[in-house]
């Protein structure tokens, strides 16, 4: 009689973990869809940014170092106010103007060696946060696109199982056109996101590169 109603409460326990795991994720496929179809969104929007900045760019090194040498003569004759009008002659690049527009707020104490050191190692971690908070948006499109892509796969795959079992043809077909879609609008926002975080990633390395340069130069 114990062993009976054993099995029938563990039966009654599995029965109804699966209902509540059906309900559950069966409940989480549209807003899954709707979080793939905001990243596939805003991988395009990310795309379109790197395209901009791509054509905005120039990474010619001997032009920095002319700016930069420029602008210490220019410091070195007392004419502080100009330093950051001649960098910015020379630069392009969004990372550039970021240090440069900050620097110009210290023109006045450019004449104090030891102060502008720990200002200028500040403002370079400060570059350096800006750039990672830059490439993040990027960086959780790869990450995100792909896991959202599974769950929108894994989660009608419930219902395309039922209706094979039942022979649903229309439920098992309709589930799998949403389980396929939704694994590629995924990927393809994985993907955009991975393609733009990476290239970023090398031009954003090569600015820190030059801004280091630029502030030995200088200080």
């Amino acid at each position: 009689m114990d062993l009976t109603f054993g099995i029938e409460i563990t039966q009654l326990f599995k029965s109804a973990a699966q209902t509540g795991i059906y309900v559950i994720s069966t409940n989480l496929l549209y807003p899954v869809i709707i979080i793939l179809l905001g990243l596939l969104a805003w991988s395009f929007i990310e795309v379109g940014g790197f395209f901009t900045e791509w054509r905005a760019r120039h990474s010619d090194f001997w032009l920095v170092e002319n700016g930069a040498l420029k602008a210490k003569g220019s410091m070195e004759a007392n004419d502080f106010a100009n330093v950051a009008v001649i960098l910015k002659k020379f630069c392009s690049n969004r990372f550039h103007y970021f240090f440069i527009n900050n620097l110009s707020e210290f023109q006045d104490d450019f004449h104090n060696k030891d102060l502008m050191h720990l200002r200028v190692e500040k403002l370079l971690q400060e570059c350096d946060a800006e750039i990672i908070k830059k490439l993040e948006k990027s960086r959780f499109v790869a990450k995100a696109g792909p896991m959202f892509g599974l769950m929108g796969t894994l989660i009608p795959m419930g219902p395309a199982l039922a209706g094979l079992a039942q022979g649903d043809v229309k439920t098992l077909s309709d589930n799998l056109i949403i389980a396929f879609g939704t694994t590629v609008v995924g990927l393809m926002a994985g993907v955009s996101g991975y393609m733009v975080a990476m290239i970023r990633d090398r031009w954003y390395a090569k600015d820190m590169s030059d801004i280091e340069y630029i502030s030995e130069i200088l200080f």
